[in-house]
């Protein structure tokens, strides 16, 4: 596991962002991260709403910011499976206290949001 500091550029979704990251020694990469043991709604298909909400959610907190990374691995996409903190907050906590999005380990099929449950989306 690696810590850097980066700006995030793009959300892609409510889950996925890219950043320009602070490798050191005055060197910078754009690289795509998926927060790590969350999962939010899909922007297309059944939950094309409530997603694009989520990705609302996820820019207000995140892009243009200075956030930290703590990278874990790589997963199926080329992303790069990560810990986010902004402000000194952990962002999926907030998230998922927020009622945006699940927890997830990443095994197995990913959790459904539960459509009969009031959320701050709606």
């Amino acid at each position: 596991m690696y810590t850097y500091a980066a700006t995030v550029t793009r959300v892609v979704d409510g889950d996925t962002f890219e950043a320009d990251v602070d490798v050191g020694f005055y060197h910078w990469c754009k690289q795509r991260f998926r927060l790590m043991g969350y999962n939010a709604p899909e922007v297309h298909g059944a939950e094309t709403s409530l997603g694009l909400q989520a990705s609302a959610i996820l820019s207000s907190m995140l892009l243009r910011k200075v956030v930290i990374i703590r990278t874990h691995k790589g997963d199926a996409f080329g992303r790069w499976l990560a810990d986010v903190e902004v402000d000194r907050g952990d962002v999926v906590e907030a998230l998922i206290s927020g009622g945006w999005g699940v927890a997830w380990n990443g095994k197995g099929d990913r959790p459904k949001f539960d459509w009969t449950k009031e959320y701050p989306l709606r």
